[in-house]
């Protein structure tokens, strides 16, 4: 059985709460569609610059490179209140992705 290897991304704000919805869902289709996921979580915006002091620690860009994809939650919510200049995530909406072959649902 093939496994995925997914960097969680929660951001903060409402980031986390969309992302355990997602991740419920992707488990959930993993299990109807034959596959396994391994998820990894790490941190990002303001959750991570109250943890870490960064927007985007290395940390995070490991865990990202070592997976098959990111599940990214929005970044820069409640949690990086205050935060400006370089103290502040830089964030652009773009969204690469690879075109997978699609499950037959059961």
């Amino acid at each position: 059985m093939k496994t995925y290897r997914i960097a969680v991304l929660r951001g903060d704000g409402i980031g986390p709460e969309i992302v355990n919805e997602a991740v419920k869902v992707l488990e959930k289709t993993a299990a109807v569609c034959g596959f396994e996921v391994t998820l990894t979580p790490a941190l990002l915006g303001g959750a991570a610059i109250d943890e870490t002091g960064v927007p985007l620690p290395e940390e995070t860009i490991a865990v990202c490179k070592a997976s098959d994809a990111v599940l990214l939650g929005a970044p820069n919510g409640t949690a990086s209140r205050g935060a400006t200049g370089p103290k502040r995530a830089c964030w652009a909406s773009g969204r690469p992705w690879v075109s997978m072959r699609t499950c037959a649902l059961r």
